[in-house]
């Protein structure tokens, strides 16, 4: 069973652009109507995009985590990648 994030997501994926799509239906094109359709299409946007950071922290953090790991398994630290040829 998803988890109730996903289903608030899943909502706001589907219910946020139906609706936009049914005002514009119903109201036509105006200024007003294009202003409510932005702010109804803003929901998935926003949550494509913190998907997106989220994702791109995780990575960050994980390959953090994965070089301390390793910095304490190996008792070197490889945070300047020194070279073999220093003088």
């Amino acid at each position: 069973m998803p988890s109730i994030r996903t289903v608030n997501k899943v909502v706001c994926l589907v219910l946020m652009p139906g609706t936009a799509a049914l005002v514009v239906w119903w109201w036509g094109w105006s200024l007003w109507t294009l202003l409510l359709v932005a702010v109804m299409l803003s929901c998935p946007v926003v949550l494509s995009y913190l998907w997106y950071v989220s994702h791109r922290s995780e990575a960050a953090l994980r390959a953090a985590t994965t070089s301390l790991r390793d910095e304490r398994s190996t008792g070197r630290s490889d945070v300047f990648r020194q070279s073999r040829r220093t003088p």
